[in-house]
């Protein structure tokens, strides 16, 4: 059922319609939001676009114009989280011979775990490149002083390399694996990761999953030696938490 408002809480991708108080009643064309910045605090810098395609800048001052989120449904919320996972979640600067350094992460990457807060089901609807990006821009808001984003091919198992510069340097591989719902991640892909720390040299591997772990993978023979040092094994839900966490 559509709902009035205030446009801060339309997401990208979300549809609206400007709506009359006095009046009480839609005022003007359905348009799409394509991006939103706050303003000095008193409102937000609007892109969207209109049926025919056009795109216009408005202003939208808090509290005074209010609008009809119009796909404020589920399937508007996945087309909505769709529609933010094909905008840059993270700033990417220089190339290395292992991929691009992370500057920063983007107003996107909040908007996502926003509306991850609200419903974690739609951590499934984002693709696995964009969630590789979410993880590696998690680093960068935890204050790594180096993080890189690996080639979306050929990174020998490291979708993400963090390093930690001090009296000693750290340097941490993970793993990003977007599975579905009751697609668990077995000790056979948790020993292959084991395989590309050696390799590596880094401190620790984590293998980060929107999913789970395969039970009692944790007691496995060969892989109980090494976790929590030098494996981390974060499943969806310790995932989400650390999102939220850091967005803060």
């Amino acid at each position: 059922m559509p709902k009035v408002v205030d446009v801060k809480d339309v997401p990208i991708g979300g549809i609206y319609r400007d709506y009359d108080p006095r009046k009480k009643e839609p005022d003007g064309p359905e348009v799409q939001v394509i991006s939103k910045r706050q303003q000095n605090g008193i409102g937000y810098n609007v892109i969207h676009r209109r049926e025919d395609g056009v795109e216009i800048r408005d202003m939208h001052f808090q509290f005074r114009n209010p609008v009809i989120w119009l796909n404020d449904t589920p399937e508007g919320e996945a087309a909505s989280v769709t529609s933010l996972a094909m905008q840059a979640v993270v700033t990417l600067g220089e190339k290395t011979s292992e991929g691009y350094l992370i500057e920063a992460v983007t107003i996107p990457w909040f908007e996502i775990i926003e509306m991850l807060k609200k419903d974690s089901k739609l951590a499934f609807e984002i693709p696995p490149r964009k969630w590789e990006e979410i993880v590696a821009g998690a680093y960068e808001r935890a204050g790594w002083d180096e993080v890189t984003l690996t080639p979306a091919s050929g990174d020998f198992g490291r979708d993400v390399i963090a390093v930690k510069r001090g009296i000693c340097t750290v340097r941490i591989i993970d793993q990003v694996k977007r599975y579905k719902p009751g697609h668990l991640v077995t000790a056979d892909e948790v020993r292959a990761l084991l395989g590309v720390l050696q390799g590596d040299g880094a401190s620790k591997g984590c293998l980060t999953t929107t999913s789970d772990f395969a039970p009692r993978l944790r007691d496995d023979i060969l892989l109980k030696p090494y976790i929590p040092r030098q494996l981390d094994l974060v499943n969806g839900v310790e995932l989400l938490r650390r999102l939220e966490n850091l967005a803060k």
